[in-house]
């Protein structure tokens, strides 16, 4: 098999990048979503989420 070239520009240190960013704290999760709906209108319909729901019932958790 062969070795993984590792340092800063290798590709190994990119997927350790990107592995570092999937733990990223909350703040960055809160700061996505309002840079994602800055400036849109916000509709709330009061109703039941079917996707939640259905992934509710695919793990077999009831809330």
């Amino acid at each position: 098999m062969e070795r993984m070239p590792s340092g800063p520009n290798s590709p190994n240190a990119e997927l350790q990048r990107l592995d570092e960013d999937v733990h990223r704290p909350p703040a960055l999760c809160a700061a996505i979503v309002a840079r994602l709906t800055f400036g849109s209108n916000i509709i709330e319909t009061e109703t039941d989420s079917y996707r939640l729901a259905q992934t509710r019932a695919q793990q077999g958790t009831v809330s």
